[in-house]
């Protein structure tokens, strides 16, 4: 089997299929692609989370240690920053425009259950907040999958205003340290999309 076919880190939390997988080469709404772009970043976030979960029992040497906390501390920063901008831009844009009241209120709560846990995690453990972290990341896909029946939604410009809101708060500095972890994160031929992120 060689490096591309391999399963790294599909485990021990679940990773998302995306919606367009699931067109069989159907047009694509720009809701299912809009929730195919989510689901795409919500798998680095979960490889990231399944990498450290499987290499943190392995990690012995100081160099290793070392390196693993600013993998773990990559992840982490990547994970504040992209909750920070559904939270921010991206959610509330979505509630504005959806002809549903509170759509997105579920997953601001379910945001804020995994907070505290990824708080402890900066300091200590991924048990703490591991599979409310999982359950949240499919959940907003299901969610976004449903709005596709509402035509009041601007996915264009909730798209973009999300894409904005993430390039104007990375720091270059950050990103160059912590590019690694994206693209370890990256599986090329995933659902024989060639090129999609998983």
């Amino acid at each position: 089997m060689d490096n591309y076919t391999k399963k790294w880190a599909d485990g021990p939390f679940k990773l998302l299929s995306t919606p367009r997988a699931s067109l069989e080469g159907k047009p694509e709404s720009l809701a299912s692609r809009n929730a195919s772009e989510m689901a795409l970043v919500h798998n680095i976030l979960l490889r990231g989370l399944n990498s450290i979960y499987l290499q943190a029992p392995n990690v012995k040497e100081t160099n290793d240690i070392a390196d693993f906390v600013k993998f773990c501390d990559a992840w982490s920063s990547i994970l504040h920053s992209h909750h920070a901008a559904e939270e921010t831009v991206y959610f509330k844009l979505l509630d504005e425009q959806s002809s549903q009241d509170g759509v997105f209120i579920a997953n601001h709560i379910e945001h804020e259950k995994f907070l505290p846990g990824l708080l402890a995690f900066d300091l200590e453990l991924i048990d703490a907040f591991g599979t409310d972290l999982e359950s949240h990341l499919h959940h907003e896909i299901s969610v976004l999958e449903d709005l596709g029946r509402d035509d009041s939604i601007d996915w264009e410009q909730c798209g973009k205003a999300m894409a904005q809101f993430s390039k104007k708060n990375s720091d270059r500095v950050w990103l160059i340290d912590h590019e690694s972890l994206a693209s370890t994160d990256i599986l090329i031929d995933f659902h024989h999309f060639l090129g999609l992120w998983v």
